[in-house]
């Protein structure tokens, strides 16, 4: 028993004293990060190395763990910081050009769209820009031809192949275990159930994924056309063929690339291009290094705020990754703010709550009294995340961007099977009244309640497409004929009335900025982000820690389906939700 006891004291105190060890480690990389901004030489090349890296709407400036990689790219980078940079990068006289350098980046097509017009901002000041790959996927492809030149490796590969969307399907998993999904929705196109209570994709929603996989594949396609000289008949040819895999002749042939050539002769093509044939290598300065360098924010007396809305919308508190109670908070601090003369909401969500999504239009419309709100779309913005954007004075969206989504549901499992049929747990019920245990989740809902949770449903609709009339100034009735819970591309809503015009944040900030007539001001972002280590204190909270355990244990292509269900289980609300879960690739 005594030996016992000592092996698990000497284990504890082992784990303990690693667990610090690991702490001091990360504590000595992130002081170490936060060091003066480095000194760039003359004739340098700034390196975008986004190999396995994932793109965010922000990220945090101060993760040591970057550290850990080569060239010095973050895991995870902010769509703010690139466009910061770029920028940066234009304006400093000793940076030449840009190597973009590609492989296994992961985001989608708006936010690629972002990064890619971030690309030609900075060749507008007459630098270049080139890009590099191993092998490169469609959407890498997509951002490599904002370069003036590409170049893949001479046994690479180039998977050009058209975009496709999967939609998983669980009733028949569902009725084996006995979960019953009672649904109750507005909108023919809200579709956001359709995997619980079907085993094949409805007429309707077929529609509006084929309506706007086309329109954003053919908004790629016509931007790789401009920019290499291609026509859209010819890369269609290529991707129904997939010409371009395992092939790189036929990218050079077909001019898809530009160049053929092994990494050292890439940077030799560098040397080159910034005049430096009489040294051994190119001046470089990597992403993370520069970053410091453009993180100085110009303050000037009157700001423009960019407020983030990402991530699901749910009642009450809500993490970080969520829109709750907290940015509630924030947009009325941004509101007290007196030196703060414009907003500009900045939208990637696919919606949640409906209550929430209420209580943040109702701010948005408090802000707007005395200050112009302009809403920036990323990725997404429909439904919950369409509602907290319909009352804003502008709202800019990318041609890929997905929007509209007005449409609302409920969906309330019924576990009575699972328990009784499966497990062999049965529940009685006593109650004072014919609804006291109103939606228990243990029996059938009965047909008033159904009736109820209907008329429920109905006026949160009614209340959605009133908000979006009024704050679009549109008729309810031709609202309510482009709604139903229908998705739109960014394109296609500018001409229904649903966004004003095609743009990135960059484009919202002057509009917002010209509407408030700021001549000088300066950005400031909302909410501020905590640092890395503040989220590792608060990744100890048990609670954090089992949700990071449960999600490592669903596989990733359920994982979404898991997480909607999870948030409309324990919202108990009626949504306001983007009506699909897809793989779009």
């Amino acid at each position: 028993m005594k030996g016992f006891v000592k092996i698990m004291l000497a284990t504890m105190a082992g784990v303990l004293l690693s667990g610090l060890l690991l702490l001091v480690v990360l504590l000595i990389i992130g002081l170490s990060s936060m060091s003066d901004s480095p000194q760039v030489k003359p004739c340098s090349v700034l390196v975008l190395d986004v190999r396995d890296v994932t793109m965010e709407e922000r990220a945090s400036a101060d993760d040591p763990t970057g550290w850990l990689r080569n060239g010095g790219m973050p895991r995870s980078i902010g769509l703010n910081d690139w466009s910061k940079v770029l920028q940066a990068a234009a304006e400093d006289p000793n940076i030449r050009g840009v190597s973009l350098e590609l492989g296994r980046l992961q985001t989608s097509p708006a936010t690629l769209e972002a990064m890619r017009n971030a690309l030609l901002r900075f060749r507008e000041s007459g630098k270049f820009v080139y890009a590099y790959g191993i092998g490169l996927n469609q959407g890498e492809y997509y951002l490599a031809t904002a370069a003036d030149s590409i170049f893949l490796h001479p046994q690479g590969s180039l998977l050009f192949k058209g975009m496709a969307a999967q939609v998983l399907y669980f009733k028949d998993f569902l009725d084996k275990v006995g979960v019953e999904m009672q649904v109750v929705r507005h909108g023919s196109f809200k579709s956001a159930v359709e995997p619980f209570v079907a085993n094949r994709m409805s007429v309707d929603n077929r529609l509006q994924i084929s309506e706007y996989l086309q329109s954003i594949w053919g908004s790629l396609c016509g931007d790789i056309s401009r920019a290499r000289g291609i026509d859209v008949k010819v890369l269609n040819a290529v991707a129904d063929n997939l010409m371009l895999y395992d092939n790189p002749q036929a990218a050079l042939s077909t001019r898809f690339v530009d160049g053929l050539a092994y990494e050292d002769a890439y940077r030799t093509l560098l040397k080159q291009r910034t005049e430096r044939l009489d040294t051994n290598k190119v001046h470089e300065i990597s992403f993370a290094d520069y970053r410091k360098k453009a993180a100085t924010e110009k303050s000037a007396p009157y700001k423009v705020a960019v407020v983030y809305a990402v991530g699901n919308i749910v009642d009450g508190k809500a993490s970080s990754d969520e829109i709750g109670e907290e940015f509630l908070e924030t947009l009325r601090k941004v509101r007290r703010n007196k030196s703060v003369k414009a907003v500009v909401l900045r939208v990637n969500s696919g919606g949640g709550s409906a209550m929430m999504s209420e209580r943040i239009w109702r701010e948005i419309c408090l802000l707007k009294k005395d200050r112009p709100v302009v809403v920036s779309m990323g990725d997404v913005a429909a439904s919950g995340g369409y509602y907290i954007a319909c009352a804003a004075d502008c709202i800019v969206a990318e041609p890929t961007t997905l929007t509209g989504s007005i449409g609302v549901f409920g969906m309330i499992p019924n576990m009575e099977k699972t328990l009784s049929q499966k497990l062999g747990v049965h529940a009685e019920t006593v109650g004072t009244n014919q609804s006291s245990d109103w939606i228990s989740g243990l029996r059938p809902m009965t047909d008033f309640e159904c009736e109820v949770l209907q008329q429920s449903v109905d006026r949160v609709y009614d209340t959605f497409v009133c908000r979006v009339a009024d704050g679009r100034h549109l008729g309810v009735k031709y609202v309510d004929k482009i709604a139903q819970g229908r998705v739109w591309t960014g394109k296609a809503a500018v001409s229904r009335g649903l966004v004003d015009t095609l743009g990135g944040l960059d484009v919202a900030v002057r509009i917002a900025a010209a509407q408030a007539q700021l001549a000088k001001y300066s950005v400031m972002e909302r909410p501020v982000m905590e640092s890395f280590f503040e989220r590792l204190m608060s990744s100890f909270d048990t609670g954090v820690r089992m949700k990071a355990g449960l999600s490592q244990a669903v596989p990733g292509i359920v994982e979404p389906y898991y997480a909607m269900e999870k948030a409309i289980r324990e919202s108990r609300s009626v949504q306001a939700r983007l009506p699909y879960i897809l793989c779009i690739q």
